[in-house]
């Protein structure tokens, strides 16, 4: 079986960074706004980190600090142009050299200030998420991360794997449905494994090994129904019905070689994506939409800067 290797996020203190912000939020010590406003300074605040991130991104790509990948650094500019465009008004960027200190803390400004505002009332709270999911996505990729792919016991619990129950709390209907997404997708990947061509060097011996893209598959599908059994069983512990099905419909069409499965597996991890993006925001919401948008990545879907927003 491939070694994959899992992502280590070092800004994974994005995802908790908006809970934290939710449960101060409600804080009755907390100085009092208008309700339909964020706090005096924030949006100036936000919109001044989101410009300067753009410009420090830019520079950057071009500089290639250590550590950092540069197609990773390229399309985290790139998407910072995007932010800046959204957020920062009709101030264009103004063209700097790169200073890997004010880059980091450019994207700690641009969290933290980001958090707090994706839990007031700002009326462009929903492409601030989106925005946020982006670059917990983008910081990942440039600093050189992959994704494991059917790791169920990776040494970075964040991302190697995210624990289901983070999503338990959700309505039992929303439940039912991640159950059967999973399950389904599961099931789409084993269809896809069964059907894979073997190695082009073993494939007239008789017996041929499977391919390592069948490997990586099978993984995959392992994985999902992992999930899926793990959120049925907490259906099941609250007298709710397991939603799980013993075969689903598949389009047979799907041709079998390399480049139709690769985006195949991006449609199914997609899919799953955007499920999780529909939940209420928790962290571990979060965290399993991230994993499924760099399990996407993997597979050839390439991340967007504002996902799973339709504004």
């Amino acid at each position: 079986m491939p070694q994959h290797i899992a992502t280590r996020l070092r800004w994974a203190w994005l995802a908790p960074a908006l809970a934290l912000a939710s449960a101060f939020a409600g804080c009755t010590l907390a100085p009092t706004f208008d309700p339909g406003q964020p706090p005096p300074g924030l949006v100036e605040n936000f919109s001044d980190a989101v410009m300067a991130l753009a410009g420090q991104s830019e520079a950057c790509a071009k500089a290639q600090p250590p550590g950092w990948t540069a197609d990773g650094l390229v399309r985290l500019a790139d998407h910072s142009s995007q932010w800046a465009e959204r957020f920062g008004g009709d101030v264009t960027p103004e063209p700097t050299a790169c200073f890997f200190d004010e880059f980091e803390l450019q994207i700690q400004r641009v969290g933290t200030f980001g958090a707090r505002l994706a839990t007031s009332n700002w009326p462009d709270a929903e492409p601030l998420v989106a925005m946020i999911r982006a670059l917990r996505v983008d910081l990942a990729l440039a600093n050189g991360s992959e994704v494991a792919a059917g790791e169920p016991n990776g040494a970075d619990p964040l991302m190697a794997q995210p624990e289901v129950a983070g999503v338990l709390s959700a309505e039992s209907s929303e439940l039912a449905d991640l159950a059967l997404a999973e399950d389904q997708a599961g099931y789409l990947l084993e269809y896809l494994a069964a059907n894979t061509e073997p190695d082009p060097d073993q494939a007239e011996q008789p017996e041929a090994q499977p391919s390592e893209l069948r490997h990586r598959l099978i993984d995959l599908a392992k994985l999902h129904r992992q999930r899926a059994k793990a959120i049925a069983s907490a259906l099941s512990r609250a007298d709710q019905a397991d939603p799980r099905q013993a075969a689903y419909l598949i389009d047979r069409q799907t041709g079998a070689t390399k480049d139709a499965i690769a985006t195949e597996v991006q449609r199914i991890e997609l899919a799953l994506a955007s499920h999780y993006a529909a939940l209420p925001y928790n962290t571990g919401a979060d965290d399993l939409l991230t994993w499924q948008l760099l399990a996407a990545h993997q597979w050839g879907a390439e991340p967007t800067a504002f996902p799973f927003y339709q504004g």
